[in-house]
């Protein structure tokens, strides 16, 4: 549910931390194409419009990458185009008994009450009933727990003339899927289209099942599959279903034709979620600052990007820690001062290593392991454009840890009153000290000092960066109060 902050120069509205589709404008279907996938769908549509044979294609994409942005919007354009496209969410439906029941109430809803031409899916409906019924009453004797001695030669004649009546049954139910199909193709010159999403999100058994249907019954002509899928969890559903199989060998039993969904950027992902969660105005409103002359970093907002892909983050853990923040900014109402690069370096260390975030928090693991992790995190050090801005940003996380830590610490010899106090040709003694610190060369120090003392001016940082790392836990664990 939406809110409106009451706050004085905050006029953000919260928004929803999960994740959803936004909805399609018909008018410009491809409007909000951050990711660039209209090229995708006008290259499908070139590879399906002229097929006349069954023909039944996978398309492979990670979370994030935009399967599902792109297929309800492939399919908008298509029925725009005067194709007769049906878009089926397999996970909203994985409760039923049988895929079979699913895909053809996708069928026949979408071509008696969505369609420019009426056809006549009747004998569709009533052959597919008729065969439903047929493997539910197998179904239904394979699991009445009678023993195999029990069995009758009566029962086993009447097994053999069920398998018999299911065959029957099947070749009706394609004979009319094939009646259909030809129709489409009559009157829109087009295969009727048939989009699948979310396939690896369902039950084992159904999408195993699904496939198995779609290969099996709905094998017809001028009748196109196109299933949006990771890969990686349908061979995880395959593997739980049959064990250690070739899933390739397997799978190529079903798809004509499998692609990959390329790789979405990470910077303009980055710049969506922003965008989506309203990062900008929450944080910023209508606030300027002007009496705030401090030397800050270059802008928290434009280092994102810059961390994300030095760190090597999946759009995934983008999303996660972009929704960290903002779940932060929205219990907070923008009453405070942040320095978000920090509050994202701690967001990343929680995803990465829950269990050294949780321990610093707790005031049970010295600051220095805490950057030493997030220092090997990094895994693109390349000095490109970007390279000076995202030092400069680490060196004011680095100094706020240590400003954290002598709070959370107050009795230890800690880094942060003595970087403060440090004094050029000096040596910095205290082992939470980062390894990079501890060897760093004297203009490093002097800078990482200045940034320090800058630090010590502001109560509220510490305090709010704190407050944040609670609340990622849910938790009000007590800070030990700073000696005076």
């Amino acid at each position: 549910m939406n809110q409106t902050s009451n706050n004085p120069g905050d006029s953000f509205q919260t928004n929803s931390l999960k994740a959803y589709e936004p909805e399609i404008s018909p008018d410009d279907i491809w409007g909000d194409d951050a990711l660039g996938r209209e090229q995708i769908a006008q290259s499908l549509t070139h590879l399906i419009e002229k097929q006349t044979d069954s023909f039944v294609v996978s398309l492979h994409g990670d979370w994030g990458t935009g399967k599902t942005f792109l297929l309800k919007r492939w399919q908008e354009t298509l029925k725009k185009d005067g194709f007769e496209a049906i878009y089926f969410n397999a996970w909203e439906d994985d409760f039923c008994p049988d895929p079979l029941v699913a895909i053809i109430g996708q069928l026949s809803e979408e071509l008696e009450s969505n369609s420019e031409h009426e056809f006549k899916v009747d004998d569709v409906k009533e052959k597919a009933e008729l065969l439903f019924r047929k493997i539910a009453d197998g179904l239904t004797k394979k699991y009445t727990g009678i023993s195999l001695e029990k069995i009758s030669e009566t029962l086993k004649n009447h097994a053999l003339d069920s398998y018999h009546e299911q065959i029957k049954y099947k070749n009706e139910l394609r004979n009319a899927l094939t009646d259909i199909s030809a129709e489409v193709r009559k009157k829109t010159n087009r295969p009727l289209v048939f989009i699948i999403d979310e396939l690896d999100r369902c039950r084992p058994l159904f999408a195993i099942e699904l496939l198995e249907r779609i290969k099996h019954i709905f094998d017809v002509p001028n009748m196109v599959f196109v299933l949006g899928v990771n890969r990686a969890e349908l061979c995880q559903s395959l593997k739980s279903i049959y064990g250690e199989i070739d899933a390739d060998v397997y799978f190529r039993r079903f798809f004509d034709m499998e692609f990959i969904l390329p790789e979405a950027d990470g910077g303009k992902f980055c710049e969506h979620l922003m965008n989506h969660y309203k990062v900008r105005d929450m944080f910023l409103g209508d606030k300027t600052n002007t009496n705030d002359n401090r030397n800050y970093p270059p802008s928290s907002f434009d280092s994102f990007q810059s961390i994300f892909r030095r760190l090597d983050l999946s759009l995934r853990d983008m999303d996660y820690c972009i929704r960290s923040i903002v779940f932060f900014g929205e219990k907070s109402r923008g009453g405070f001062d942040m320095y978000l690069f920090s509050l994202l370096m701690l967001a990343i260390l929680r995803l990465k290593e829950p269990n050294l975030y949780r321990e610093f928090i707790k005031g049970k693991c010295p600051v220095n392991e805490v950057l030493d992790c997030i220092d090997a995190l990094i895994v693109d050090k390349s000095k490109d454009r970007d390279y000076e801005d995202f030092k400069l940003a680490l060196l004011w996380s680095e100094a706020l840890f240590y400003h954290l830590d002598s709070q959370i610490n107050p009795d230890t010899n800690n880094a942060f009153d003595e970087l403060i106090n440090w004094e050029d040709g000096s040596v910095l003694n205290s082992p939470r000290f980062s390894k990079k610190t501890r060897t760093s060369n004297p203009d490093r120090i002097a800078q990482l000092r200045s940034v320090a003392q800058t630090w010590a001016k502001s109560m509220s940082y510490h305090k709010n960066f704190y407050a944040f790392a609670k609340l990622l836990e849910l938790t009000e664990t007590p800070t030990k109060k700073r000696q005076q």
